[in-house]
C-alpha cells in the first residue's frame, strides 16, 4: 500500500470561461449561506441552548460566517444518554466495517484510489 505525500493540487485555469463560471457559482452558493444559525442536534432532534458560538471570517472580521448553538453540561448529558442505547446495541455485534485495523486499511485503500 502506497501512501502518497501531501501535495497541493494544480491551480485552476481561470482564463477558461467554464472554470470562471463554475467558481463564481460556487462562491455565490457559499455567500448565500453566510450568517446562518445552526442548532445543536442531539439524538436526531434540535436542541435550543440559548447560547451561541459565532464564527467570523478572519479576512473580513465583520462578516459572520455562522452561529452554532453552544453546548453545556446539560447538552453533553443529553447527548451521552441519546448515544448510550446505540452504543449498547452496536458494541454487542461486530462492526460492518470490521476491526479498527480493517477500517484503517479501508481508509488507506480509499485514499489511494483518489490518487489514481
Amino acid at each position: 500500500m502506497i501512501i502518497h505525500p501531501f501535495r497541493n493540487e494544480p491551480g485552476l485555469d481561470f482564463s477558461q470561461a467554464p472554470n470562471r463560471r463554475d467558481f463564481e457559482a460556487a462562491l455565490r452558493l457559499v455567500h448565500d449561506r453566510l450568517g446562518r444559525s445552526y442548532p445543536r442536534l442531539i439524538g436526531g432532534s434540535e436542541v435550543a441552548t440559548g447560547a451561541w458560538v459565532e464564527s467570523f471570517n478572519p479576512a473580513h472580521p465583520g462578516e459572520l460566517v455562522g452561529r452554532h448553538a453552544a453546548a453545556g453540561r446539560e447538552q453533553v448529558e443529553l447527548a451521552v444518554a441519546a448515544g448510550s442505547p446505540v452504543r449498547a446495541t452496536s458494541s454487542s455485534r461486530p462492526s460492518s466495517a470490521g476491526s479498527p485495523p480493517m477500517r484503517a486499511s479501508l481508509g488507506r485503500r480509499s485514499s489511494a484510489r483518489c490518487w489514481r
